[in-house]
């Protein structure tokens, strides 16, 4: 990664990324209408095969997808364990029904991405439009990367947001995946004044 970004670089995008975790975790807070504490998010700037891989070491998942239109053509993708989407769906008060599970969790990632994606527009004058999410179980083990591979051709890193929330005291870790498409990176880091 270093011989393709300057380190100057990186940190700006480990920082857009640390921006955009913390945007989403407050909007996590209000959806749950309960107090939510975040760790300083760990980011990291990947290229797209690790950061998938980087998924993949934490067991059974699942991830929703929200793909990005607009200026800069993105994904974005929340992940969740299998305990903490149970712990999740008891929190969205949709434990007890597996389709309204679903659905909630759905929301859920959708209203994260979305905040996400506001926090990196903010910054960089660009337009991302959220698109419909889709819940993505990685059953077998590597779907959610197959499905990420497929949606969007051509990109070469991603930005690996791993970040550990407690919803009054009780863990709850979150990742996200920012994913843009091919060349979109570079796009970014001319807006942000670091190309």
């Amino acid at each position: 990664m270093t011989e393709i970004y300057s380190e100057t670089q990186l940190d700006t995008l480990r920082e857009v990324a640390n921006i955009g975790a913390g945007t989403a975790s407050t909007a996590l807070a209000q959806l749950l209408h309960r107090p939510v504490d975040i760790s300083v998010p760990h980011a990291e700037v990947l290229p797209l095969a690790d950061g998938v891989a980087a998924l993949g070491e934490r067991g059974a998942l699942t991830g929703v997808l929200v793909p990005v239109a607009g200026d800069v053509p993105a994904i974005v993708l929340a992940v969740v364990t299998g305990d903490e989407r149970e712990r999740l769906c008891d929190l969205l008060g949709a434990g007890c029904c597996p389709e309204l599970a679903s659905s909630a969790l759905s929301e859920a990632g959708y209203i994260l991405a979305c905040h996400y994606l506001g926090s990196l527009e903010k910054l960089t004058g660009f337009a991302l439009e959220p698109l419909t999410p889709q819940l993505v179980s990685d059953e077998p083990p590597g779907a959610l990367g197959a499905a990420v591979v497929t949606r969007l051709r051509g990109a070469d890193v991603a930005l690996f947001i791993d970040t550990q929330l407690s919803v009054e005291g009780d863990p709850c870790g979150l990742s996200f995946l920012f994913v843009p498409g091919a060349d979109a990176a570079a796009a970014l880091l001319t807006r942000l004044g670091v190309a």
